[in-house]
């Protein structure tokens, strides 16, 4: 199972959807199931489940996601899990959480445009043509964080696929 973690409102924008929807659809073309797990304050069901997935809404807005990890406890109950997240409002110990969650049961991988902070996850996606890994490898290492997987550049642009619509 594929839970991607990703808002939308009118703070933030459809752009985090937008790319989790991309990947979600190459998952499951590959015959990947999906699910989004999304705050209690989130615009972007509707669309979600316009596209054929499941969604999961948590009591808690999408500023307070340390306030979470409980009930992610009870949604992330799957042998096999990827757990994607694609947020700016990610708060310190998140990841670690989350990872305790899931331990042993699948990984947890992060979306980071910035390359400002070194997130204890076991992937990172950056696909800015701008993505390189020397800094990359120098920040984890500065902050003697464990380097993930690393899929940097644009060939990793989660791309939608092309309908036939105009």
């Amino acid at each position: 199972m594929i839970y991607f973690r990703a808002d939308a409102n009118e703070n933030i924008g459809l752009g985090h959807t937008m790319r989790c929807l991309a990947l979600a659809d190459a998952f499951h073309s590959l015959g990947q199931e999906c699910c989004f797990i999304v705050a209690s304050n989130s615009g972007n069901e509707s669309l979600i489940r316009e596209r054929g997935y499941s969604v999961k809404r948590l009591n808690n807005g999408y500023l307070n996601m340390n306030l979470e990890t409980e009930e992610l406890g009870r949604i992330l109950s799957n042998p096999e899990i990827l757990y994607i997240v694609d947020s700016y409002f990610v708060p310190e110990g998140y990841y670690e959480k989350v990872k305790s969650i899931i331990a042993g049961k699948g990984k947890v991988i992060c979306f980071d445009d910035m390359i400002e902070t070194a997130f204890p996850t076991d992937g990172l996606i950056n696909y800015n043509v701008y993505a390189d890994s020397a800094k990359v490898e120098e920040l984890y290492r500065r902050n003697e964080v464990p380097l993930p997987d690393c899929y940097l550049g644009i060939s990793y642009a989660p791309l939608r696929m092309a309908t036939g619509e105009l």
